[in-house]
């Protein structure tokens, strides 16, 4: 281990390793922290990390580049991080993505109007398909369209709630804009709508690059993003990985 590393290290640990490190690699100051040992602080499995690598891969060549420049230039942050959102957030191939979140439905719902919803202890979210594809959407909105749309994740960002984000008038309207028009537009309006909900947002995403992007700096983005459970599912981890190899850093 040489001085430098030994420096980082002090300065906080494996994972502030990653943000002082991608921060002076960014900045042309410091070459001596490998590629390899800025991997190794992303927490990761190897299993993981090609997961992620071809994700990145793929959000890459399928998010429109016109997409990719006015969702950097709204936000302001680099085309790389919004790569990554997309990277982290799904398969990274298409916008025409559905997640019903049955959990957060039958929260909202009368007992009379719940749908199947399998939360093992401890769970966070149900992992069987048949509760959260579009068939499970289509079911749980003949039932409260409302509360059906508000708590599905919409697109290539993965969105809940376009109605509360302005997209459209009602649940149904929604339903309509989605079966009509383009989705990779409809998910550059989706993310838009949540960084201009709350000012906060744009300032976390803005900080976690200013910060170096690495998986601490992420932290407080991908909390207000994927909720108070995010650690739990090293959202902040995988956030770090997809930004760095989006940027060419890893």
């Amino acid at each position: 281990m040489n001085d430098t590393t030994k420096r980082l290290l002090l300065l906080g640990g494996t994972a502030g390793v990653l943000g002082i490190a991608m921060t002076a690699l960014g900045r042309g100051r410091v070459s001596s922290v490998s590629p390899k040992g800025i991997i190794a602080s992303f927490g990761l499995s190897q299993e993981k990390l090609d997961s992620i690598r071809r994700r990145v891969a793929r959000a890459s060549r399928n998010l429109p580049s016109d997409l990719r420049v006015k969702l950097s230039q709204e936000i302001g942050i680099p085309e790389s991080a919004v790569i990554a959102i997309f990277a982290t957030e799904t398969s990274g191939d298409s916008a025409d993505k559905l997640r019903f979140e049955c959990d957060e439905y039958n929260e909202r719902v009368s007992s009379s109007q719940r749908v199947p919803c399998t939360m093992p202890p401890g769970a966070l979210y149900s992992k069987v398909r048949s509760e959260t594809d579009k068939r499970a959407f289509i079911h749980a909105y003949k039932i409260n369209p409302s509360v059906a749309v508000a708590q599905s994740s919409w697109g290539a960002f993965q969105v809940l709630d376009p109605v509360g984000k302005g997209l459209a008038p009602t649940a149904q309207a929604w339903v309509a804009r989605w079966n009509a028009e383009d989705k990779w537009r409809l998910s550059t309006e989706l993310l838009l709508g949540w960084f201009r909900r709350r000012g906060s947002r744009v300032d976390a995403a803005r900080q976690a690059i200013t910060d170096g992007g690495g998986v601490d700096a992420w932290r407080p983005f991908v909390k207000k993003y994927n909720g108070p459970g995010y650690a739990r599912h090293k959202y902040h981890q995988v956030m770090a990985a997809a930004y760095a190899m989006a940027s060419g850093k890893v």
